[in-house]
């Protein structure tokens, strides 16, 4: 098993160390994690969205990647790109998560129930933060305004060539798409993104699907993974993606 996309207390809104993520992934019988922790560009929902020490954050994953022997622990960031800001990380990862969270303006400042707003205006802003990426790594939970929009909204049809659009990005710089789990212990009970998004991303070319539970509590760690594994069989996709050492590496399933 596999799990890309874990959060630890080094994130804002993070509940356990690393060592106790790594406890329980032993536990849970995931052989791959990744720590992957939010490291975004602009304040966000939780203050600031930003890991505060990235050099202690970079030392301590170096050290229990070196010390650890029973299960492969993979250094990552959550990196919350934006068009209108930038920042070169200067340590080595084995891969990025790439999101976007937030439109120009805060997308916590506006009306959450004003569902055709937010979705033109998240999306555009995804589409432009999408540039001169030059490290592998994996797109996470695209259709993210899902998860904040009163009744979780779908994407508006109107809007979908925006989506074409973003994968269109992620396609030209080589990234990988997530398939982010959370959605299922969610009020809507889906992974993100939808189906039809991640066969459009095969569709335009895309080669590399990756799998994180989006866990920011050592309890659901793993949690989706077969879910998301059947999901993948049911469209012909028979192996997913890990980054280790700036490389995309093959994981059967």
């Amino acid at each position: 098993m596999v799990d890309l996309h874990i959060h630890t207390d080094f994130s804002p809104d993070g509940k356990n160390s690393i060592e106790e993520v790594i406890m329980q992934s032993k536990i849970n019988g995931v052989g791959i994690i990744a720590i992957s922790d939010h490291y975004d560009l602009v304040a966000g929902p939780y203050i600031f969205n930003k890991i505060a020490d990235l050099k202690k954050y970079n030392e301590t994953i170096d050290n229990y990647k070196r010390e650890e022997s029973e299960i492969k622990i993979l250094k990552s960031l959550e990196f919350g790109i934006q068009s209108f800001i930038s920042e070169e990380l200067k340590d080595d990862y084995d891969f990025l998560l790439y999101s976007v969270h937030h439109t120009k303006k805060v997308f916590t400042d506006l009306p959450r129930d004003d569902t055709d707003l937010v979705w033109k205006l998240y999306l555009e802003e995804a589409v432009e933060a999408v540039k001169d990426i030059d490290h592998i790594g994996f797109y996470t939970h695209l259709d993210l305004m899902k998860r904040y929009l009163k009744n979780n909204p779908e994407v508006p049809k109107k809007y979908e060539h925006l989506v074409v659009e973003l994968l269109k990005r992620i396609v030209k710089y080589d990234l990988g798409l997530e398939i982010n789990t959370a959605g299922w212990r969610m009020p809507f009970k889906e992974q993100q993104p939808k189906v039809w998004i991640i066969e459009k991303y095969f569709e335009l070319g895309g080669r590399y699907i990756s799998i994180g539970s989006d866990s920011h509590n050592k309890k659901t760690i793993g949690c989706g993974y077969y879910q998301a594994v059947d999901l993948l069989k049911k469209i012909g996709i028979n192996e997913i993606f890990y980054g280790e050492g700036g490389n995309y590496v093959r994981y059967g399933i």
